[in-house]
């Protein structure tokens, strides 16, 4: 339990940008993966780097959901 109150303590002032990074990631990753095969990398690599990218950014979100 202290692990996490001084993650929480640590995360004070901070969940914000961390949010607003997470929302970028959101943003940006749909107008790059969708390119990423013109540049010879294999659509199921793309498939593979979203679903994981989607992933982690969900685990994350809940991860500060669940801290708040």
């Amino acid at each position: 339990m202290e692990l996490i109150k001084g993650a929480w303590a640590f995360l004070n002032g901070k969940k914000t940008a961390i949010g607003a990074a997470l929302q970028l990631v959101a943003d940006v990753a749909p107008l790059i993966l969708p390119a990423l095969p013109a540049f010879g990398v294999p659509a199921a690599t793309v498939a593979a780097i979203t679903a994981k990218s989607m992933i982690a950014l969900g685990l994350v979100h809940k991860l500060l959901k669940w801290l708040r």
